[in-house]
């Protein structure tokens, strides 16, 4: 699975994963992940999960514990991915084989 090719209909979403918001083990390139979207605080948002796979991790974790995601998601889903990362509202959940 480390070596699976991007296709024309996934993006890569790079995604800052702090502590406790993905395991510490299976986190590996080519792992089967879902993306679970959480709600902006303050809001009655629902969770929203958006499979993928890991495509690239950062080797250095920051001094806050953070470290850096490259997940590979649907096209159509790559926008959404991309900005509740930014708003930090993302957990990645590592999936069975």
């Amino acid at each position: 699975a480390g070596d699976r090719l991007v296709t024309a209909d996934e993006a890569i979403v790079g995604v800052l994963v702090g502590p406790g918001d993905s395991p510490t083990t299976g986190m590996t390139r080519g792992a089967v992940v879902s993306v679970v979207i959480r709600p902006a605080a303050g809001t009655n948002g629902t969770v929203a999960e958006v499979p993928g796979w890991i495509t690239g991790i950062g080797g250095e974790v920051s001094s806050a514990g953070d470290r850096p995601v490259e997940v590979v998601v649907a096209r159509s889903e790559a926008a959404r991915v991309s900005a509740a990362a930014a708003d930090r509202r993302v957990t990645i959940v590592v999936l069975g084989d």
